[in-house]
């Protein structure tokens, strides 16, 4: 269905994101470009048919809390919080930073934060 309608597709989830200035053109074609590529868009379809699958592992591993660190991070425009509250489910050990006036594209629209962040994280 997809198949050589990948701009279309694409673009419309960058049309629809909080700030429209998170994807530039030029990002925009390279996405593309790069998801025109025979089966790449097979790899993010599959993260969504698995869900229902990930789902019942994730109640059957989540008896247990894990120990390790986690940072969650997102943006208050896209998934905000919860998933900060999902992971203090099943984690003892949970950073979660959620980020204002941003959507899903925290790195394409806060890069060096998100990069601090991380390096932070793992020092």
């Amino acid at each position: 269905m997809i198949e050589g309608k990948e701009d279309l597709y694409l673009n419309g989830f960058y049309d629809w994101t909080y700030n429209q200035s998170a994807i530039t053109p030029e990002d925009r074609e390279e996405y593309i470009k790069q998801y025109s590529k025979p089966g790449v868009m097979c790899a993010s379809f599959e993260y969504y048919r698995a869900i229902f699958e990930d789902a019942k592992q994730n109640k059957e591993y989540g008896k247990e809390k894990l120990e390790i660190p986690i940072l969650k991070i997102g943006g208050e425009a896209a998934i905000g919080n919860s998933t900060t509250t999902t992971f203090q489910r099943v984690a003892n050990n949970v950073t979660g930073i959620t980020l204002p006036n941003i959507g899903h594209f925290i790195p394409e629209k806060r890069p060096n934060f998100l990069t601090k962040q991380i390096l932070d994280f793992f020092k």
